[in-house]
């Protein structure tokens, strides 16, 4: 199958799945628990998303034509720690960053996939960094980063700090790094800030934006963070309640866990 077919199948797909959008409807499965959304034509249609902690199923956010880069400013969904399928971008117009939007995202677990993919970010015209600085964990699948023109500080990201394996990223037709001067924190003023690795026989600091540095899943056994004040009913056997606060751990590969 050719690329330009594939390309076909690709798109389609994204209109296609999931047919029925979840726009502005309570989802609630139980207190900060949602199930999967689909937000698409309005910006408004985010507010659905106040209360998720953990969304269980996946998050896309599609379709929005008429948005301008001040239509997002101002709006942060903090709670969101959680995607447990995928997290699917697709022609949001205006769109620069999700780094105010998700600032606690931590783990997308790719129990569903979209194709092979758990984090997808497709034809976001004015996407110029992604920005998820709190993502630490892609449990299960791959990425997909494909034409977006004016998205930069790929290059400074480190993959394998977060997934299991690269070798299947299909991350191409995005903004030249060379045209990019993507600078991590620190940089300005000759500091090196950021943990540094070695990617393609060159080692850089890595980091999501020149403010964010890129955090490491191997740097500290917890990272701990309270998802409700009551009483929520079993969701799995990794969700458990300590100190009259519930918490949700997640294995890592390398035996170690995360506690949200």
């Amino acid at each position: 199958m050719s690329q330009r077919t594939l390309l076909v199948v690709f798109v389609t797909a994204v209109y296609v799945w999931n047919c029925q959008p979840t726009n502005g409807e309570n989802t609630e499965i139980s207190p900060g628990i949602c199930s999967s959304k689909d937000i698409r034509n309005n910006v408004t249609n985010l507010r659905s998303l106040e209360n998720c902690t953990v969304i269980e199923g996946h998050l896309k956010i599609i379709l929005m034509f008429k948005t301008k880069p001040e239509d997002f400013r101002g709006l942060s969904y903090p709670k969101l720690t959680v995607v447990t399928d995928f997290l699917l971008l697709f022609r949001v117009y205006g769109m620069e960053s999700l780094k105010d939007l998700f600032p606690n995202l931590t783990v997308i677990r790719g129990n569903n996939l979209f194709f092979n993919y758990a984090l997808v970010f497709f034809e976001m015209l004015q996407f110029r960094d992604i920005g998820l600085h709190s993502l630490m964990n892609i449990t299960r699948g791959v990425v997909r980063i494909e034409k977006n023109p004016n998205l930069c500080y790929l290059s400074t990201l480190d993959w394998s700090k977060i997934l299991d394996t690269v070798e299947d990223n299909y991350i191409v037709a995005n903004k030249n790094d060379r045209e990019c001067g993507d600078v991590c924190p620190g940089a300005a003023k000759g500091k090196t800030t950021c943990q540094q690795t070695t990617i393609n026989g060159l080692f850089n600091e890595r980091c999501w934006t020149h403010k964010h540095c890129q955090r490491s899943k191997s740097l500290g056994s917890y990272l701990v963070h309270p998802l409700f004040n009551q009483d929520v009913p079993m969701m799995s056997e990794d969700l458990f309640y300590k100190g009259d606060l519930w918490f949700l751990v997640i294995s890592l590969y390398d035996g170690r866990s995360v506690c949200i």
